[in-house]
């Protein structure tokens, strides 16, 4: 390990290894915007090594001291409080919501007419209450709202297959009785 380094304005660091081939170390950005936000602290590697932590029996806690701290990866000004440039892989998300489109269900619910539905898919280019894609592209998506709203529409399709179901039941029997009709 090499002593305390001092480039002066922005950064003080210590380095590990040596002049010719240091590996890692840890540095205090005290204004650099080129390294996160100004005062920040850093570990580093060279080389394509890794940065560990691996506790034995413990977490690994990243805390910003305030509400308003953000983490980022890949992201030197990260706006929410995980802040991903990039892609995230993972088994399972859980997303915490206020409410879930059972009201789709509910008796006073107003299910559009396939009509209704047809002219706003002709007029607009998307089904109502679900973003454009131009609206994706400029804004993503968030995750648990389109869920829901996929949800939603799941739902009323539900809703009109079992509308249509009934029409053809009836209808199929009205077909028998027109046919015992047309016999007798």
């Amino acid at each position: 390990m090499k002593p305390l380094g001092d480039d002066g304005d922005p950064f003080k660091w210590i380095k590990f290894g040596e002049p010719e081939e240091y590996w890692a170390g840890f540095m205090w950005n005290n204004t650099s915007r080129n390294y996160g936000n100004g005062n920040d602290f850093t570990i580093y590697t060279y080389d394509n090594r890794d940065i560990v932590l691996a506790p034995n029996n413990g977490n690994i806690i990243l805390n910003p001291r305030n509400t308003a701290g953000n983490i980022g990866i890949g992201i030197t000004n990260p706006n929410y409080k995980l802040d991903v440039y990039g892609t995230i892989h993972a088994k399972e998300v859980r997303v915490d919501l206020n409410s879930w489109p059972d009201y789709v269900f509910e008796k006073d619910y107003k299910l559009p007419t396939i009509k209704e539905v047809k002219q706003f898919i002709k007029e607009e280019g998307h089904l109502q209450g679900v973003p454009s894609a131009k609206e994706v592209k400029e804004e993503g998506i968030m995750l648990g709202g389109m869920d829901a709203k996929l949800l939603q529409k799941i739902e009323e399709l539900t809703l009109y297959l079992i509308k249509q179901n009934e029409e053809i039941a009836y209808l199929k029997e009205e077909l028998k009785n027109l046919k015992l009709s047309i016999k007798n």
